[in-house]
């Protein structure tokens, strides 16, 4: 089988014209070409392979897992010179990338937080396949210049899975999380975001705001745009959100300007935004905390990032460990005296620690001595390169992430999987109901959504051929031979098709001996659906298409002699 796929691919690629873009046709998260190869080859993940599933043994007498295929997805290939075009069938289109994030997120969220509790350690066994899954996402995107709704929510998706990846793998080993990768990978993500915003609202109508600021003024602008936004802008913003972009722009604007806020085109970009998206409330919050890290307030920083949203706290946790190093060298060198006892449980609110003692560690960390429930801020020089880091962070951050249905996005979401039973089901119902429907003047052509996952099935041939086994007297009528035509056009399966056609012929040799009881149109039909099998899938290796073209020449001859007669 998996040769068969591969000759496929080959006739597909030849096909394929230089330099044209490419849509694809994949229907499934992996495509099937890949899941068997990738089986083969003993490179299926933990989480992609069939659980319980009998091994598949090899000329080696090896024995390999079997593939999920609700659970398969595409990996990343890295490109190269000497690598083939990919072709449509082994590429997603937007829907399909849609519903990959979405399983995506789920498998992230399984893997975060246990009973109100993250769990890094399992988070770490998952982690590398997130991350090449992803790379995948965004390589299909970027082949088939895909830039609609669906791509951006999958790239939104992905943003926050990175985000909350590099939080709970934070203290990681170097072999399970890479965070300089990690980062790469979300700044690339934002950024296409960005551009991906600034096209929508575009074509939308919108317009850069007037009210841009130079780079020279950025700073002073950003504080005077913070201190003007009140209750009456953000209700207006509020209520042309839906009229002016993504309803999410303003969310993942933010993130990225706290994330790379050092970068002077982000800051310079975020001050272009309409005022309308800087006067929401994600962007307020993101400009109010970049002003209190650029002034060294950690008071008002800790109580905008108490007020954030998951994903925005998440985007703010980088700059935590500077402002509370900042803000204990503002202490010692505000409060710094012989009798100066600085209580620890103030420390520990204002800069949003879970305890006393951690509070106490962190001023231990950098140099000032502790004594019972104070600091003692004495002259004297502090230790401000301080590596300290909080071993959890749950009154600020973490006590927003056990929700992760919030936090990934998954609250209104649903993911669609194509599972054998269910396939089966809806085979079998769409054909009884349109064998059923009698009248083939209102005959509707099936939709290629209804058998299209079929393709990517691997043992879609035993369904199919299962169902014509048990429904072996159906009425050879337009409706079911068109419905047969519909599964040979999109099945890339030589056992799928080879089913179809065989029953075709069973449907012939009925025909042939008792022709007198078969309408014109019932003898037309067959006669074109022979035609169409032959035209299309003569070249399939193993199918029994070569030996229609007798039938379909003793057809055309059975309805010219029956004309004739009329």
């Amino acid at each position: 089988q998996l040769r068969g796929l591969q000759i496929e691919l080959a006739l597909e690629r030849r096909k394929l014209v230089p330099g044209a873009v490419v849509v694809g046709t994949c229907t499934t998260k992996c495509p099937l070409e890949e899941q068997l190869r990738r089986q083969a080859e003993n490179r299926l993940h933990p989480l992609e392979r069939l659980a319980n599933s009998s091994h598949l043994p090899t000329s080696k007498a090896k024995a390999l897992p079997c593939v999920d295929p609700a659970k398969a997805v595409k990996e990343y290939s890295r490109p190269a010179a000497d690598k083939a075009q990919p072709c449509p069938s082994q590429l997603r289109p937007s829907s399909v990338l849609l519903e990959t994030s979405l399983y995506l997120a789920q498998v992230a969220a399984a893997h975060t937080a246990v009973d109100d509790q993250l769990r890094p350690d399992k988070l770490a066994t998952c982690y590398a396949f997130l991350s090449d899954r992803f790379r995948a996402l965004r390589q299909d995107i970027l082949i088939q210049a895909l830039r609609d709704d669906d791509v951006i929510a999958c790239l939104e998706t992905a943003v926050r899975v990175h985000l909350c990846s590099a939080y709970v793998l934070r203290h990681a080993e170097r072999n399970v999380f890479d965070p300089v990768l990690c980062r790469q990978q979300l700044k690339e993500c934002l950024l296409t975001l960005r551009d991906w915003y600034g096209q929508r609202r575009e074509d939308l109508g919108q317009e850069v705001d007037a009210t841009a600021i130079s780079p020279r003024k950025a700073r002073p602008a950003a504080a005077a745009a913070t201190q003007t936004a009140d209750k009456t802008h953000q209700t207006l913003a509020e209520a042309t959100e839906a009229k002016e972009g993504h309803k999410h722009e303003a969310l993942f604007q933010a993130v990225l300007l706290v994330q790379f806020n050092d970068t002077s085109n982000v800051l310079q970009h975020a001050l272009k935004l309409p005022l309308s998206l800087r006067q929401q409330t994600p962007m307020r919050l993101a400009l109010k905390a970049m002003q209190a890290r650029r002034q060294g307030n950690y008071v008002r920083f800790f109580n905008i990032m108490g007020q954030a949203k998951p994903i925005l706290a998440l985007g703010l946790y980088q700059h935590v460990d500077e402002m509370r190093r900042a803000a204990l060298t503002t202490l010692h060198t505000a409060c710094a005296s012989p009798n100066c006892q600085y209580p620890l449980e103030t420390i520990q609110t204002q800069l949003g620690l879970d305890s006393a003692e951690e509070a106490a560690q962190l001023v231990r960390s950098m140099s000032i001595q502790v004594e019972g429930s104070g600091a003692l801020l004495r002259k004297g020089v502090i230790a401000d390169n301080s590596t300290w880091q909080a071993s959890t962070n749950w009154k600020l951050l973490e006590s927003k992430l056990v929700d992760t249905s919030a936090v990934f996005g998954l609250n209104n979401a649903t993911v669609v999987e194509h599972d054998s039973a269910s396939l089966m089901r809806a085979l079998s119902a769409n054909m009884h109901q349109w064998v059923r429907e009698s009248n083939d003047s209102t005959f509707k052509l099936p939709s290629e959504n209804d058998f299209s996952p079929l393709k990517d099935l691997p043992n879609a041939s035993q369904l199919v051929s299962g169902f014509f086994k048990q429904h072996t007297t159906l009425p050879l009528t337009k409706r079911v031979l068109t419905l047969f035509q519909a599964l040979l056009s999109t099945s890339a399966e030589v056992s799928i098709r080879t089913a179809v056609l065989r029953y075709l012929q069973t449907a012939f040799t009925a025909c042939m001996q008792a022709p007198q009881a078969q309408t014109e149109d019932q003898l037309v039909t067959l006669t074109y659906s022979l035609i169409y099998a032959f035209g299309n899938f003569g070249h399939t290796p193993n199918a029994p298409c070569r030996a229609l073209h007798k039938p379909c020449f003793d057809l055309l001859a059975l309805v010219h002699a029956r004309r004739q007669l009329a």
